[in-house]
């Protein structure tokens, strides 16, 4: 049996990974420990408030996607998709900063709703490029990086996370969560030139 060897990934798709792991093992520093935080951290915060603010921003995530996913459908080129996708991206960069001004459970709901529509944003598009721009010839070895790229990157950052806010606290880790998206999100920026409108 003759083994395929894909060729060298385009570019397009290059830069939505790497962004994206940057992107989410950023988040992957904070996420696990988010909890906790509200229970330490916030006045009024409880294991049920907690809860309670997930499912928030997974409700608003959900219902946002399917008009955004649908306008992005009707519109043709790429430009509305690299709008939503740097727009959605910047501002779940925002969402992790406003933590470090939380006091109450009343700001984490809508931090949750703020996050919840930058990722309503990010994700359409993000899916609507890269399966735009995926080689067919290696569909699945590429959609494979990438669940596997994102996989290590959120199993390094949980570890790595755990240390940060244990050694330097929670304040420090949200900075260094948001400007590692935030550098995901101006490498998103570089696809201008690439995409083909």
């Amino acid at each position: 049996m003759k083994i395929h060897i894909p060729k060298k990934i385009n570019r397009i798709i290059l830069i939505l990974i790497v962004s994206d792991v940057l992107i989410i093992s950023a988040w992957g520093l904070i996420s696990p420990f988010l909890t906790i935080f509200m229970t330490e951290q916030i006045s009024d915060g409880t294991i049920q408030a907690a809860g309670f603010a997930t499912t928030i921003f997974l409700i608003v995530s959900g219902i946002l996607q399917i008009p955004i996913s649908i306008h992005l459908d009707k519109k043709e080129g790429y430009m509305d998709e690299y709008f939503f996708i740097v727009a959605g991206s910047l501002l779940s960069a925002i969402s992790c900063l406003l933590f470090i001004l939380s006091t109450q459970m009343i700001h984490i709901y809508l931090i949750q709703i703020i996050y919840a529509l930058g990722c309503s944003f990010a994700y359409p598009a993000w899916y609507s490029l890269f399966s735009r721009n995926v080689d067919e010839e290696n569909t699945a070895f590429e959609w494979t990086i990438y669940n596997t790229a994102i996989a290590l990157g959120t199993a390094v950052s949980a570890s790595i996370g755990g240390l940060m806010i244990s050694g330097l606290g929670y304040q420090t880790t949200f900075i260094c969560v948001a400007a590692v998206s935030v550098i995901g999100s101006i490498l998103l920026m570089s696809l201008k030139k690439y995409l083909k409108d």
